[in-house]
């Protein structure tokens, strides 16, 4: 039985499909993790870094009983380049700061409700008042040093952290997009099987 030497058109057209799946499981885990709806999930955790704005706009304000001193900052969220005016009571998060965690921020409007009052910025060339309650930034505003009753109390870095305020919700939806994932990985495997035995039963029909 005489057959017919010249392949298929549609043989070309096999190939070149299988190629480029072939081709998709080589690539790294870097790209198989940027695929994949579990990797993109998590992607956005560990972006969501919170630090200071380039121009933080440090400011300060005591309680009227000079009990407390209350820093105000701008903040920028990594993830979407979000700036947000943050505040926080020093006493309160000293140990925080130290140990680079989340301070307890409070309610910019907290300034208006506890009647708290601007404090002085150092003056630069003389020694703060015995009595006096003052603050200075570094050149940058990603630092600053509290002066209180005439005495260095500390000197501090803006917050640097992970916000994981939405990990809950992350945790709860990491199942649906695993199983989202292996449903996508067996549809794709399924495809290439079927690519695979036609591509050879076309290069070898008997």
């Amino acid at each position: 039985m005489r057959q017919d030497s010249k392949p298929g058109w549609w043989r070309p057209l096999l190939s070149g499909a299988l190629i480029p799946c072939l081709v998709s499981f080589t690539t790294g885990c870097a790209s198989i993790r940027d695929n994949t709806l579990t990797g993109k999930l998590w992607d956005d955790v560990s972006m969501n870094r919170c630090v200071p704005a380039p121009n933080p706009n440090l400011r300060f304000f005591r309680r009227p009983d000079n009990h407390d001193v209350l820093v105000t900052y701008d903040e920028l969220r990594e993830k979407n380049d979000a700036v947000r005016r943050r505040a926080f009571f020093l006493e309160g998060n000293i140990r925080k700061l130290e140990e680079g965690e989340k301070p307890r921020f409070v309610a910019i409007a907290v300034i208006q409700k506890l009647n708290l009052i601007p404090v002085a910025e150092c003056p630069a060339d003389n020694a703060p008042p015995a009595d006096a309650i003052c603050a200075v930034a570094s050149a940058d505003g990603s630092e600053f040093t509290v002066f209180w009753a005439g005495r260095e109390l500390g000197s501090y870095h803006l917050p640097v952290y992970l916000d994981r305020t939405g990990s809950a919700e992350w945790l709860a939806l990491t199942p649906l997009t695993v199983t989202g994932d292996i449903i996508i990985a067996a549809a794709v495997i399924a495809v290439v099987g079927g690519l695979v035995i036609l591509w050879a039963y076309a290069n070898n029909p008997r």
